[in-house]
């Protein structure tokens, strides 16, 4: 609400000869005199930035015999006027019984204001009438308590025609009010936060309290203080402060500083004044909007398919702080990730992370695991990550923490790869184990998976040449191969190509050769493929497969690495052998296992000198002829 322009409508209501038309006129005459007016003033049009800030302030005056035009101008009110003359106890009494009933009855939802008006301050009030005008306005106050009332805001303004700074501060108030509404915060009523502005409130606690013990210390207080409202808090101050809040629960503070209570109690001292200004002040800072929502602006990051996006330098050393803010000893616990993703009001879970990255209940999770997560989900969902990020450190530019890489046609080109995340798609039969193999990859504890039917990813690290990577998998379930495969742009996101078969399963090879085909087809260029031999542990012999062309025939005349990588159970991890750091290599090097399709020519061309090389070209002459037949 604070970013728009808006046209504020201030309804000014009382009885004839309040001063309702004098305070309008005051604004738009030199010369005025305060002589008493019949006529309404016209409406007076307060343009953008007088009062500061960007919004119109248009005063409209009304007829007190003329019911039904006010009836009409409240239905378009931001903020309604009520005046009642100082010392003219008349005035307050009709105040109570005809303007607050009609107020009511026209549902009137706005913020109020009680305008004690004084046509000429030097005139002379007897003492007698000042204390039945005291009385009968202690009256008035009891009245306007009610909830109906206090719910959007009252407060009580002088004006006089002797000094027009009353005036245009009882303007600003109004303004403060309506763009700065107590009703969303605060339940009169119940005398009690609502519910959405209590966990606004615990959230900025706990952002605030850096050091995570539950107070907010005087370098902390000083911090808030001058990153909300850019002013300085002195150790006077906050000593005050700290014996204020002592005053109303001796739980508002500890020996450290001021606790999560004292935070509220210091909120409920800006309600009490009449000052929800410095409320939303400090929650739009903290990224709320008008209705107590979290809604952060996220910048548009398109990203080609070939493209991925990454963090950039100051974006891992913003992750780096955020995860610090909880972890101990280097690891995080379920229960510390769970208070920091309370900080980003939960738009991630600990949930989210089981099961995709290496975390466990007994050892938590490293950084480089906690980094992992975010950086497979910034390849998902980035609006969502750059939600998080903002909720976290609201301070930064959130399009500085991303970089787009370059494009990895570009890459391989130039023989190179800048990027550090390698997107791997694990291929397989139903069964044949690519869920415990990605779970091995990433260091996860082996135990028995569901069948994967959706695509499922994880997301590991490994370090190669001095150089960290992350490697993120993604797990195509049988039933969804050949609509992956046939997906150009999402083929094109595709590093590395594990094709898992089982080596207790006799026709496991047979569906990827039917992969390999496809893949060939979706990327004429070639996508770099490991075969993985699945499930070698145990005292099970390792089955022949049947198959067109034997396993390393056709790996080998497809200029495929061979013999494949094995993985086995081994304890609690399922084991590929040195398996991540070939994919690294892979993706460095990817024309070392990119498929080289045999052609007639090709075949004919082989000069066979020896019983090894008639083999290689009677078997790729039997490939040559499968690609060609299926």
């Amino acid at each position: 609400m604070m970013d728009e322009t808006r046209d504020l409508k201030f309804v000014l209501v009382g009885d004839k000869g309040v001063g309702k038309t004098s305070f309008c006129e005051i604004l738009t005459s030199k010369d005025f005199k305060g002589d008493p007016k019949d006529e309404v003033s016209p409406p007076v049009i307060i343009p953008p930035g007088i009062i500061g800030g960007t919004d119109q302030i248009t005063l409209l005056d009304t007829n007190a015999g003329d019911l039904e035009s006010i009836e009409r101008v409240l239905a378009i009110a931001d903020a309604v006027f009520l005046f009642v003359r100082e010392g003219d106890t008349t005035t307050v009494s009709n105040a109570m019984d005809v303007w607050l009933p009609f107020l009511r009855k026209n549902n009137v939802q706005t913020p109020l204001l009680i305008i004690r008006h004084q046509a000429d301050r030097e005139s002379k009030v007897s003492v007698e009438q000042k204390k039945a005008f005291a009385d009968a306005f202690e009256a008035f106050v009891r009245m306007i308590s009610d909830p109906f009332f206090t719910q959007n805001g009252v407060f009580i303004s002088e004006s006089s025609i002797k000094e027009p700074r009353l005036i245009w501060k009882t303007i600003f108030h109004a303004r403060s009010s309506v763009l700065n509404p107590v009703l969303p915060i605060y339940d009169y009523e119940a005398k009690t936060f609502r519910p959405k502005a209590k966990r606004a409130f615990e959230r900025i606690f706990r952002i605030l309290d850096e050091d995570k013990d539950n107070s907010l210390n005087d370098a902390e207080m000083k911090k808030m203080q001058h990153r909300v409202f850019n002013t300085p808090f002195s150790d006077g101050d906050l000593r005050e402060m700290r014996a204020k809040l002592k005053e109303v629960d001796a739980s508002a503070c500890d020996e450290r500083g001021v606790t999560l209570v004292g935070f509220n109690i210091i909120m409920l001292f800006f309600v009490q004044k009449g000052a929800c200004e410095g409320i939303w002040e400090l929650l739009r800072k903290f990224g709320y909007n008008d209705d107590l929502e979290l809604s952060p602006r996220i910048p548009e990051m398109m990203i080609d398919p070939e493209q991925c996006l990454e963090f950039s330098e100051k974006g891992r050393e913003v992750m780096r702080e955020i995860y610090d803010r909880y972890a101990r000893d280097g690891s995080i616990t379920h229960s510390q990730l769970a208070s920091l993703l309370e900080e980003a009001d939960n738009v991630f879970v600990v949930d989210d992370f089981v099961g995709h990255v290496n975390i466990s209940r007994a050892n938590g999770m490293n950084f480089r695991s906690f980094l992992s997560f975010f950086i497979m989900q910034l390849q998902l969902d980035y609006p969502r990550v750059a939600k998080a990020m903002f909720l976290w450190k609201e301070d930064v530019d959130i399009e500085s923490l991303f970089v787009r890489s370059k494009s990895r046609s570009i890459d391989r080109k130039m023989h190179t790869m800048s990027r550090k995340l390698i997107r791997v798609f694990v291929f397989g039969s139903h069964g044949c184990g690519k869920t415990s193999l990605m779970n091995g990859l990433i260091r996860r504890k082996h135990k028995q998976p569901e069948p994967t039917k959706e695509l499922h990813h994880v997301c590991g690290y490994v370090r190669h040449e001095g150089v960290e990577y992350h490697c993120m998998m993604t797990e195509i379930p049988q039933d969804l191969m050949e609509e992956v495969v046939s997906n150009k742009r999402m083929m094109m996101q595709c590093d590395v190509a594990l094709m898992a078969y089982d080596a207790r399963d006799a026709h496991s090879f047979q569906m990827l050769m039917v992969v390999q085909r496809k893949l060939i087809e979706s990327r004429p260029s070639g996508v770099p493929s490991i075969y993985v031999l699945t499930k070698t542990d145990g005292d099970e012999d390792i089955v022949e497969q049947v198959s067109p062309v034997k396993p390393d025939v056709f790996c080998r005349t497809l200029g495929l690495p061979w013999p494949p990588v094995f993985s086995e159970l081994n304890g609690d991890h399922v084991v590929a052998e040195d398996l991540m750091e070939s994919v690294v290599q892979t993706a460095l090097s990817p024309e070392v296992a990119t498929p080289v399709i045999p052609t007639q020519s090709s075949m004919g061309s082989l000069v066979l000198t020896g019983m090894g090389v008639l083999l290689l070209a009677v078997g790729g002459y039997a490939v040559f002829k499968w690609f060609k037949r299926s």
